[in-house]
C-alpha cells in the first residue's frame, strides 16, 4: 500500500473484505461474488477512483461493495480525508478476465475541449505493448498528447475538437494482440467568457539541447463589440411571450417523446443462467460475458431464406434451407433462422447475441430447440436453429381439438367423453369435503357469497378408461390427418418435463414455461423454446407494457408475482399451468378470471384450477404437486418426468399413481379447506389491475 504520510496523523487504512491491504497492487478474478473495499481513518474519509464503473459517482462514502465483480471495477482506488485530501492511501486493482484484457468506458458523455480522458485500462498486469490508434487503422493525430502507463492505462490530455474520432486500444498477452471495443470521442468546443481562465499550451523543440533561456509571448486581445438593442415595449412583450410559449410547448413535446421512448417495449432474453445462489438470492451470469465459439459460424452464402414463420416488433423467424450444414457439402437441411428487423436498436442486437451465447452454452438436447449455427460477421446477425414443422403446441392443440373429441368411440354402456362447447365453464370442484359451489373460473375454493352461479360437475374419466376408449389412433391415409389421443398428451407432457430437467441441470431458468413456447417437430417431439423478439407482443392483448419487461401473470408462481423471485421451482409451478393447458386442449388458464385483487387473493390463499376435462386423475395430482405454495415442496422435473413415464402404455404397469410425499400438497380437501373468498378486503397488494395475463416487475 502506497501512502502519503503526514507529521501527526496517519493516512487512512484500506481493507478488502475486512483484511488490511499491505500491497499497492492486487489482482482479483472476474466474477468474484464478495468484494468490499473499506476505508478507515481518524476522521471522515472519501473515495476517488479511476474505475469506469464508479467514475461518474460523485460521492462514494467509505465503503465500496458489489455482489459480483466485473472488469469495469479495474482501476486505482484512492482513499483520503475530506478535510485533508493530500493525506491519502491508494491501491490499484486488476479485475482479471481471460476474455477481456482491456476495459473501456461504456460512454464518455459530454467531452469538453481541453479536458482529459482516460481511454482504457489493462485488466491483466502481465499484458504488454499497450497502445492506442484510430478505429480505422490510422495513427492518432500528430497533435494529440497522451500518456501510456501499464497500471494507469492510456490517458489523453487536453483534447481538441479536431481529435473527435473513434479510437481503439491494443495490448499483447502471451504473444497475442488483443483489441478493445471502439471508443467514440466527440469533443465539444466552447466559447470563452469574460473572467474565465484561459490556458493555451505552447510546445517547442530544442534541437541544440540548450536549456538556459527565457520565453517571450505576446497576446493580442480583441474585446467583443457591445451593440445596443432598441425595441419598444409593445413589440418586445408579445415577441418574448410567444417565444417563451413556443419553447415551453417544444419542451413538453420533447418530454412526452422521451417518456414514450422509455416506455417502448425492449426485447429481453427470458432464459437466465444461475451462477450462484444463497437461498432465494440468485446471482445470474451476464450473458454478454459468456464466450462465443467460432465453430458455430456458418457461411452466409450457403443459407437460402424462405417464408416468414413469425414476426415481432424487433425481429422475425423465417424458414430457410442450409447447404452443407451436415457432413456432406451437398446435404440440405431445413432450418429456422432468427434475425432482427431494421428497426431494432442496439439493445435488441445485444439481446439476440446473448440468446445465441446462452444456447451455445447449454448444449444440445432432444427436447429443446437446438442451435445449429450462426452468421455474426459480414452482414446482419442470423441465428440458425432446428425447424419444427408442426408449429407451437398451443395452436396444435387448438387445431386438433375436434379430432381428439370425435375420435372417441361411443358404444352401448360406454360413458361419453365430455365435449367442450363454446363458453364451456364446467370444472371439477376439489377444495373440501363439505358442501361446495364453484365459480365459472374453474378455481377450486370454499363456498362464498362472492362466487358466481354454480354448475354441475362434469364427468371425469380415469386414465385406464381413457386409454381403453381411445386406443391407438393412426394417421388417416386419405386425409393425411393424424388424430390426437391421450397418449400424445402424455408424451408431450413427458418430453417437456425432460427438456426442463435438462435446463435445470444446466442451472437455467426459463421464466416463461407455457404451451406457446413449446414447438412440435417430426414424430411429434416437443421442444422447448423462447420466441422472444419473434412474438408480436405489441398487438397481443395478453401483454401489458410496463417498464422493459413483460411477465405472464397467470403462468407465474406466487413468489414470482409478489416478490419477483425466479427459481427452478417457479418454473415447476408454470409447468403445472402448462399441464392444465395440454389436458384442456389449449384453453387459457383461469378462464373468465380478470387479473385483479380477487385473482391475487385466490393465488395467496392457495386456490387452484379444477381438473381439466381430459386430464386423468394421476395427471391432476401432478398439477397440484406443482402448485404447492411452498416452493421447496414442489417436485423436481426429473421426478415429474418419471411419474408421467409410468402412465404411458409402453411402461411397466406398476405403481402408476403419483405418491403423496415431498413435493405434493397432500389431500386437496384438507389443503384448501380454509380457502374462503374474501375478495374485497382493504390493504391487499395490487401488482396489476388490468384485464390481461401479463404484468411487470
Amino acid at each position: 500500500m502506497v501512502c502519503c504520510t503526514a507529521q501527526e496523523q496517519s493516512p487512512p487504512v484500506i481493507k478488502l473484505n475486512s483484511v488490511v491491504l499491505r500491497e499497492a497492487v492486487w489482482t482479483i478474478p472476474v466474477g468474484t461474488s464478495s468484494f468490499t473495499l473499506t476505508c478507515e481513518g481518524y476522521s471522515t474519509v472519501t473515495w476517488s477512483t479511476t474505475a469506469f464503473k464508479l467514475m461518474r459517482k460523485t460521492r462514494l462514502g467509505s465503503v465500496i461493495t458489489t455482489r459480483r465483480l466485473t472488469v469495469d471495477y479495474t482501476g486505482t482506488y484512492k482513499c483520503m480525508y475530506e478535510n485533508q485530501p493530500d493525506l491519502l492511501s491508494e491501491v490499484h486493482i486488476y479485475v482479471k478476465d481471460p476474455h477481456n484484457i482491456l476495459v473501456t468506458p461504456r460512454t464518455l458523455g459530454d467531452v469538453k475541449e481541453g479536458s482529459d480522458v482516460l481511454l482504457c485500462q489493462l485488466t491483466n498486469p502481465i499484458a504488454t505493448d499497450l497502445s492506442v490508434r484510430m478505429a480505422n487503422g490510422d495513427p492518432t493525430p500528430p497533435d494529440m498528447n497522451y500518456t501510456v502507463n501499464p497500471k494507469r492505462g492510456i490517458l489523453i490530455r487536453y483534447l481538441l475538437t479536431s481529435h473527435s474520432a473513434d479510437y481503439v486500444c491494443s495490448a499483447k498477452i502471451n504473444g497475442v494482440t488483443k483489441v478493445s471495443k471502439v471508443v467514440p470521442i466527440f469533443v465539444n468546443g466552447y466559447v470563452r467568457i469574460v473572467g474565465e481562465q484561459l490556458l493555451i499550451p505552447c510546445i517547442t523543440s530544442n534541437p541544440n539541447h540548450f536549456y538556459n533561456g527565457h520565453v517571450v509571448y505576446y497576446v493580442l486581445g480583441v474585446p467583443a463589440a457591445t451593440l445596443p438593442t432598441f425595441a419598444t415595449p409593445k413589440l418586445f412583450t408579445p415577441t418574448f411571450i410567444g417565444a417563451t410559449s413556443t419553447a415551453t410547448l417544444l419542451f413538453l413535446l420533447l418530454v412526452i417523446v422521451l417518456y414514450k421512448y422509455k416506455q417502448k417495449p425492449k426485447y429481453e432474453v427470458r432464459w437466465k443462467i444461475i451462477e450462484a445462489n444463497d437461498g432465494n438470492n440468485y446471482t445470474f451470469i451476464d450473458p454478454t460475458q459468456l464466450p462465443y465459439n467460432k465453430k458455430w459460424e456458418f457461411p452466409r452464402d450457403k443459407l437460402r431464406l424462405g417464408q416468414i414463420l413469425g414476426a415481432g416488433a424487433f425481429g422475425k423467424v423465417v424458414e430457410a434451407t442450409a447447404y452443407g450444414l451436415g457432413t456432406g457439402d451437398n446435404m440440405t437441411t431445413r432450418v429456422a433462422v432468427k434475425m432482427l428487423k431494421p428497426s431494432a436498436h442496439s439493445e435488441e442486437r445485444e439481446a439476440l447475441m446473448s440468446e445465441l451465447k446462452i444456447l451455445s452454452h447449454l448444449g444440445s438436447h432432444d427436447n429443446i430447440v437446438n442451435l445449429l449455427g450462426a452468421c455474426t460477421q459480414g452482414g446482419p446477425m442470423l441465428m440458425i436453429t432446428e425447424y419444427c414443422s408442426y408449429g407451437d403446441l398451443l395452436n396444435f392443440l387448438h387445431g386438433k381439438a375436434k379430432l381428439f373429441l370425435y375420435s372417441i368411440p361411443r358404444g352401448p354402456g360406454t360413458p361419453e367423453v365430455p365435449r367442450v362447447p363454446e363458453n364451456h365453464d364446467h370444472y371439477k370442484n376439489t377444495c373440501a369435503q363439505e358442501s361446495r359451489v364453484r365459480s365459472d373460473s374453474g378455481i377450486s375454493c370454499s363456498s362464498s357469497d362472492n362466487f358466481l352461479d354454480t354448475h354441475p360437475v362434469s364427468y371425469t374419466l380415469s386414465l385406464s378408461l381413457f386409454l381403453f376408449l381411445i386406443g391407438s389412433l393412426c394417421e388417416d391415409p386419405e386425409t393425411g390427418t393424424w388424430s390426437l389421443d391421450i397418449e400424445d398428451l402424455l408424451r408431450f407432457s413427458s418430453q417437456v418435463a425432460q427438456g426442463m430437467d435438462f435446463l435445470a441441470s444446466k442451472n437455467c431458468i426459463h421464466r416463461d414455461v407455457a404451451a406457446r413456447n413449446v414447438l412440435l417437430t417430426d414424430g411429434r417431439v416437443a421442444k422447448i423454446c423462447d420466441f422472444g423478439l419473434a412474438r408480436d407482443i405489441e398487438n397481443d392483448s395478453n401483454y401489458v407494457v410496463k417498464g422493459n419487461a413483460r411477465l405472464p401473470v397467470k403462468w407465474m408462481a406466487p413468489e414470482s408475482i409478489f416478490e419477483c423471485v425466479y427459481t427452478v421451482k417457479s418454473d415447476v409451478w408454470s409447468y403445472g399451468i402448462l399441464l392444465w393447458e395440454i389436458f384442456s386442449l389449449g384453453k387459457s388458464p383461469y378462464p373468465n378470471v380478470v387479473v385483479d385483487t380477487r385473482f391475487y387473493k385466490m393465488i395467496k390463499d392457495g386456490c387452484y384450477m379444477s381438473q381439466p376435462d381430459f386430464a386423468p386423475p394421476e395427471i391432476y395430482t401432478i398439477m397440484k404437486m406443482c402448485w404447492n405454495l411452498e416452493p421447496t415442496e414442489r417436485p423436481a422435473f426429473s421426478t415429474i418426468g418419471q411419474l408421467i413415464q409410468r402412465l404411458l402404455p409402453d411402461q411397466p404397469d406398476h405403481d402408476k399413481t403419483p405418491q403423496q410425499g415431498a413435493g405434493e400438497q397432500g389431500d386437496p380437501d384438507k389443503t384448501n379447506g380454509d380457502c374462503e373468498q374474501t375478495l374485497n378486503q382493504e390493504g391487499e397488494e395490487e401488482p396489476l389491475m388490468k384485464n390481461n395475463n401479463y404484468q411487470f416487475c
